[in-house]
Order: structure tokens, then C-alpha cells, then sequence
């Protein structure tokens, strides 16, 4: 297993997006990398339907992103973020327990009680590594309540005070195509993609199929260096639709564009299991570098990833490292926008 600081680079901070492109998702900027030339140029990310034939397949992740931060007041005043990560047993009277990391956790301890406003309280129980355990309180059950009121689970470093851009965050911090709630990120690579786009790949010839795999928290808590284990297993789920057009595509000759990382490794996870793409649920618990052998994918699209990460190592596994350190690089000095709300590659 690789360590994870080989991956490292030096991100400046203004080059990470902290807004959505005014203009649209579409109007991205586009890395092309070339693994037989090895070489890169700038596109648009609407030039993407340019690189589909008839018979090829554009795999997506249609999960949805729960609305599901919010803001809490400490006992003695101050405010605090929570990014509730899930139930942790069922609700009992008003009361139910759930996982939640929380920022910052200076002068917070087991029995502080945060004010979430709306009549709803959260009692922190206990915290484990850096999950806290909250009893909250409440009139309704409070996945309803964060539907209503929640932020959108953006991560740490785009920076937002309170319910600023509470309303277009909800929005630009999700797929056109989401499906099935159950994530606290979102699946970036997928944002570019509008309607009309989706259509003009269609009408090339191409299909398109979803997988559904829900983000974890793992980019809220990065952890650089070299991982005991890899990034934790997450659980998908692999239509009958979408296992029998990636066959077809297979048998015909087309290739198959993977969507984001999580889309690559709810591929390559199930093939390597079945020895083809099943149709079902399983847990992608596969981690990807070089020297993995890619048998699912022939075509990665993603965006710019936080240095010493799982996902830049897959995304270095599926390029090439030199290749992919080097775009990285040409991305800097030409003022790419990094990380979820930035701009993207796609691998070739």
C-alpha cells in the first residue's frame, strides 16, 4: 500500500472554489489527459460530449446529499457547526440518537446541550475518535426537520458563515440527476453535467446509467500519511439496467466513462468480486492506486483533488503518476479551480 504522502502538492488557498460558476456547471474548465501521449490540453467541460462514439457508456453516481449541517449555540453562547452523520438507534418519544462531527470542539464535553433553535436540542453523550453521540430532542423526527432546515454538508474548506448561501448551496451542492438521498458529500465530478449535455451525449450514441453510492464523511476528516487500511468500505447499489448495458457495451466494443471516483469504485469493487458488472448491493471496500489493473472503466472523469488523498491516488492509479502530478501542476499555474466546486479532467 502506497503512502499517501507522494501524493502531497502545494494547493494555494485562492485556487480553491468557493462558490459555483455564475454562468453554469457546464462552463467548467476542462483538463483533457491523454494516456497514450501522455500529454493534456484545456477544454470546456461542454466540449465533453465531443470525446463519446456510438456504443459507449457514461456511468454516473445519482445519490443524493441530505441537507445535513447545522448550526448549534453552546451553553455559555458561540456557535458551532454539526454535520449530522446518521440515526444511531431509533427514535423513542421526542428523543433519538445520532452521529455527528462537530466544529470546533474546543471547551465541548459529554452533557453540553446545543441549542439548534425550532424547539430541538442536541445532548452530546460521548464521542468516539472524532464521532460525538447526541441525544436530540424534538417535535418531529429530525431527518424531517433537516430537510427543512439544514445546510447543505459542505465541506470544511469552502468556507460559509451561518445560512449564508444557505439557498444556492442546496442547489449547486447537487447533481442534476440525484436520486436517493443518503450522502453528507456529494459525488463532484458529477456537478458539470446539465440536462441538455446529458441529451447531447445521447444523442452521439452513448447510454447512460446510474450507480448509487452514498459519500461518507471521509473528506471532512482527512487524515495525510500513510493509511492503515484505505478509505472505509461504502455501500452501493447496481441496477439490473445498468449491469446489462455495461455488458452490451463491453460486448460491442464501446468504452465505459466512470463519473467521480466513488463511480470507479463501485465498478471496479463489483467486478472484482463477480469478474463482471452484477446487478445488486455490495460494499466497495476495494482501494485503488498504481498498480491497480482498471477491468470495469476506460475513461475517468473528475475533479482536482486535496493533496495526499485516497482519491488522488486512484486518480494517479488510473493516469499514471507522473501524468496526473504533472497536469496537477499545469493546473496551478494556469489558476484551475480546485476541489468540489472547481473545475475538472477527464482521463483518456
Amino acid at each position: 500500500m502506497v503512502d499517501l504522502t507522494e501524493f502531497n502538492y502545494e494547493l494555494p488557498r485562492e485556487l480553491i472554489a468557493q462558490e459555483a460558476l455564475p454562468q453554469g456547471r457546464e462552463f467548467a474548465r476542462l483538463l483533457v489527459l491523454d494516456r497514450r501521449k501522455k500529454d493534456f490540453q484545456e477544454r470546456r467541460f461542454s466540449a465533453i460530449a465531443g470525446f463519446f462514439r456510438a456504443g459507449d457508456a457514461l456511468v454516473l453516481n445519482d445519490t443524493r446529499v441530505r441537507p445535513a449541517r447545522a448550526v448549534g449555540v453552546k451553553p455559555g453562547g458561540g456557535e458551532v457547526e454539526i454535520l449530522f452523520l446518521g440515526p444511531a438507534g431509533e427514535r423513542t418519544g421526542d428523543r433519538e440518537e445520532w452521529k455527528a462531527l462537530i466544529h470546533p470542539v474546543r471547551r465541548l464535553k459529554a452533557g453540553a446541550v446545543l441549542d439548534l433553535g425550532d424547539k430541538r436540542r442536541a445532548r452530546l453523550i460521548g464521542k468516539e475518535g472524532a464521532e460525538w453521540r447526541l441525544e436530540v430532542d424534538g417535535p418531529s423526527p429530525l431527518k424531517d426537520w433537516l430537510r427543512k432546515n439544514g445546510l447543505a454538508p459542505l465541506p470544511p474548506y469552502i468556507k460559509r458563515k451561518g445560512r449564508e448561501h444557505w439557498e444556492e448551496d442546496r442547489e449547486d451542492y447537487q447533481t442534476v440527476f440525484a436520486r436517493e438521498e443518503g450522502s453528507v458529500a456529494a459525488p463532484t465530478a458529477g456537478l458539470h453535467f446539465t440536462p441538455g449535455l446529458l441529451d447531447e451525449i445521447r444523442a452521439r450514441g452513448a447510454r447512460v446509467f446510474f450507480i448509487t453510492l452514498h459519500l461518507t464523511h471521509r473528506e471532512f476528516t482527512r487524515s495525510p500519511g500513510p493509511p492503515a487500511e484505505g478509505p472505509p468500505p461504502e455501500d452501493y447499489e447496481i441496477g439490473a439496467e445498468t449491469a446489462v448495458g455495461i455488458a452490451a457495451c463491453r460486448r460491442d466494443g464501446g468504452r465505459i466513462f466512470a463519473v467521480g471516483t466513488t463511480t470507479v469504485r463501485t465498478l471496479e469493487a463489483n467486478y472484482q468480486e463477480h469478474g463482471r458488472i452484477n446487478p445488486g448491493r455490495g460494499r466497495a471496500a476495494i482501494y485503488i492506486q498504481p498498480g491497480h489493473v482498471f477491468r470495469a472503466v476506460d475513461v475517468l472523469v473528475t475533479n482536482f483533488h486535496l493533496p495526499g488523498t485516497s482519491m488522488l491516488a486512484l486518480t494517479s492509479g488510473f493516469g499514471g503518476k507522473d501524468l496526473v502530478l504533472s497536469a496537477y501542476q499545469h493546473a496551478i499555474r494556469e489558476k484551475f479551480r480546485f476541489l468540489s466546486l472547481g473545475d475538472a479532467m477527464i482521463i483518456i
